[in-house]
């Protein structure tokens, strides 16, 4: 029964045995998966975190180039603006100075007085479009520089107005604009 004991004492022994380098290599081999796991992780967060990077880089440089590009659309556009008003003060100058030298006089239509003393109800203001007889008054200089004067600077309204709206144009087509590659980028 010794021989039972030691046999069963050895067995046993060598069962625990066993089990315990079967635990020992499971718990290695589980610490060696987390630990590849842990690293595989942390290698696609990396390369995510990189991606997100490269991503963020492109788009800057890309807005950058946008902010450029409308800079210089602007710019011209302001240029453009100032030249043209430029180019009206010149020719108002003009104007101005040729009405203070009388080599051009300022008119306006008026009513005529009928001479018989209003028996010909037909012959007044504005019944003859095109009569070349038409009554006309001509204006002061100054009162005709200063009739021009509101006139000019509608005109200037007008330009500063119109520079307005190609400037918002042009900046809503720069920013409605898409980039090359974004929709590529988008559909992945």
């Amino acid at each position: 029964m010794n021989d039972f004991k030691q046999n069963a004492l050895a067995l046993a022994l060598s069962t625990l045995l066993v089990v315990g380098l079967s635990m020992l290599t499971y718990q290695l081999g589980y610490q060696r998966g987390e630990v590849r796991a842990k690293g595989e992780a942390q290698a696609r967060e990396a390369q995510i975190n990189a991606d997100h990077a490269e991503a963020l880089l492109r788009a800057t440089a890309r807005e950058q180039a946008t902010e450029r590009t409308l800079r210089t659309e602007l710019t011209d556009l302001q240029t453009r603006l100032n030249l043209d008003a430029q180019n009206a003060k010149q020719i108002s100058d003009r104007s101005a100075a040729a009405v203070r030298s009388g080599a051009v006089r300022l008119s306006i239509p008026v009513a005529s007085c009928p001479s018989d003393g209003g028996s010909n109800p037909g012959q007044g203001a504005g019944s003859a479009g095109g009569d070349r007889h038409q009554a006309r008054a001509q204006l002061a200089p100054e009162d005709g520089l200063a009739l021009t004067a509101i006139a000019d600077a509608g005109d200037d309204s007008i330009r500063q107005l119109n520079a307005c709206i190609d400037a918002y144009n042009a900046v809503k087509v720069g920013l409605n604009a898409k980039p090359e590659g974004l929709a590529h980028a988008q559909a992945r």
